[in-house]
Order: C-alpha cells, then sequence, then structure tokens
C-alpha cells in the first residue's frame, strides 16, 4: 500500500506485520 499516510505509520508503529494490517486499521479508524 503506498497510501500509507500519518494512519500508516501509526499502524505500522504498533505492530503492523503486513499492509493488511495497515488497512484494515485505516478502515476501522476513519480519521
Amino acid at each position: 500500500m503506498n497510501t500509507a499516510t500519518d494512519e500508516g505509520s501509526v499502524a505500522h508503529a504498533n505492530g503492523s506485520r503486513c499492509g493488511i494490517e495497515i488497512t484494515t486499521v485505516r478502515l476501522e479508524v476513519p480519521a
């Protein structure tokens, strides 16, 4: 996912293993 923005960074910091987790977090947390 090249569209990793602030939310992507947060998800990665939380310990994302794959882009799937980042996508899930972005979908669950609509800023």
